[in-house]
């Protein structure tokens, strides 16, 4: 009777064995179809691959109303294991859409979610930054861009985007020239204005944009031909008013979310 028993037991034992062993390949190698519980409904993510601990996304695109077509990209991640040693879940997170590439590091606190680096270069044609309309051309280059949210609230936010080569073809094709936009390191935690200046090209610019936590934004500053424009941007530099002794124009422009 007892030898029964034992044999009873042993079927038991191996399932038991089975559903811890499954257990524990969950826990340390969760697949990556996990990510999409964590994501807002406006997040949508197809083609996953790989686990919760790296792994890749074919297609990621937020879907929005006022968009008549989604802007589909390809993401992978990479949970980065010493930070959660330390109590910070943060990972390495890489984004491309054609011939645009962004690497970041994100690490989530108890309080806030950080960026703690963005690097990398943006064709201004595949629309990957928000408020560029359709029809403007030229490249964006980011080099460890830094930032902090706290809900959706833009909380701080630092580094230099360079702009180059901007073009627009509609109405008519016209060349802007080269950018910088540089966020100043923040004092005493509050958001620092940029500062936006030209970087050769037709147009003397200095500029200052103001982001809000909310979303808001306000742009002012003063714009110049520097030498003698083309008519489209002649024209479009009429629509700023009358320029100054000096040749500068001077311009203002808000917006709201």
């Amino acid at each position: 009777m007892q030898g029964t028993s034992t044999l009873r037991r042993k079927p038991l034992l191996w399932v038991v064995v089975a559903v811890a062993s499954f257990l524990v390949m969950l826990l340390l190698r969760p697949p990556a179809r996990v990510v999409v519980w964590f994501l807002p409904a406006q997040v949508h993510c197809e083609q996953i691959a790989g686990t919760l601990w790296q792994g890749q996304c074919g297609q990621a695109w937020v879907q929005r109303a006022a968009l008549p077509e989604q802007i589909k990209v390809q993401i992978s991640w990479q949970v980065l294991p010493a930070r959660l040693l330390r109590g910070r879940l943060a990972a390495q997170i890489n984004l491309s859409r054609g011939a645009s590439a962004v690497q970041a590091v994100v690490q989530r606190s108890a309080s806030a979610l950080e960026v703690l680096s963005i690097r990398g270069t943006l064709l201004l044609e595949d629309q990957l930054l928000p408020g560029v309309p359709a029809g403007w051309h030229g490249t964006a280059s980011v080099d460890d861009l830094r930032l902090r949210l706290s809900g959706v609230a833009l909380q701080a936010l630092e580094g230099r985007v360079l702009l180059r080569n901007v073009s627009s073809v509609m109405p008519a094709p016209v060349d802007y020239g080269n950018f910088s936009i540089t966020w100043p390191r923040a004092k005493g935690g509050a958001l620092q204005p940029a500062h936006i200046v030209d970087e050769g090209g037709p147009l003397a610019l200095q500029a200052q944009l103001v982001l809000e936590p909310a979303g808001g934004w306000q742009l002012q500053g003063t714009v110049a031909a520097r030498s003698a424009p083309s008519p489209v941007l002649a024209d479009q530099l009429q629509l700023l008013g009358p320029a100054d002794a000096a040749g500068l124009r001077q311009f203002s422009i808000a917006g709201r979310p």
